[in-house]
């Protein structure tokens, strides 16, 4: 790569900096208040879901343990049978 090259480049940069610049002072607002509603938004978002998730896993958790309570338990009983077939393998 030559010099042309990167001087080319960096007067490209230059000139895009530069119109960048003459845009003015409001896009600037606008855009930093773009990104800022959109922090906020997405912060909300988080919270509400850690709410969300805080209040439901308790929940679930007493309906898993009342269901595995209500279950009806073997109480050491033992299952008798037959064998009526037997591989060898």
């Amino acid at each position: 790569m030559n010099k042309a090259f990167f001087r080319r480049q960096f007067e490209h940069m230059q000139s895009r900096f530069n119109q960048a610049k003459q845009r003015g002072v409001f896009a600037r607002i606008f855009a930093w208040l773009m990104l800022g509603v959109l922090l906020v938004v997405g912060l909300a978002l988080f919270v509400f879901f850690l709410l969300l998730s805080w209040l439901l896993i308790p929940i679930h958790l007493w309906r898993q343990r009342k269901q595995f309570q209500q279950r009806p338990q073997s109480n050491g009983q033992t299952i008798e049978g037959d064998v009526v077939d037997k591989r060898e393998d």
